[in-house]
């Protein structure tokens, strides 16, 4: 369990691993990768009005997030955390529709 530190978690969106990429590598060239943990998530859903916007009217596809990965993993950080991307279901989607609230 945590109890101090550093969580940095990124959310990898679909056509934007150039992005994510450049992130991890500004963070491993400014931030020790020894005092920090990186969390990245994959479960990006399209939802909502998404489909408005074609570029991110998809989920991350296995070789985006397989790149990114590798990517990662060739930094150097010593923790962190890489969320399967079997995550990236509807069901895990909340319905945001005001009910109970």
């Amino acid at each position: 369990m945590m109890k101090q530190g550093l969580v940095i978690r990124h959310l990898i969106l679909p056509g934007g691993t150039a992005d994510s990429a450049a992130i991890l590598g500004w963070l491993a060239a400014n931030i020790d990768r020894d005092s920090v943990v990186i969390s990245l998530m994959s479960q990006y859903t399209p939802c909502h009005e998404s489909a408005l916007y074609p570029e991110i009217n998809r989920r991350l596809t296995t070789l985006e997030y397989n790149r990114l990965l590798d990517h990662y993993q060739g930094l150097g950080f010593k923790y962190g955390y890489c969320q399967q991307r079997s995550s990236a279901k509807e069901e895990y989607v909340p319905s945001f529709n005001q009910e109970g609230v």
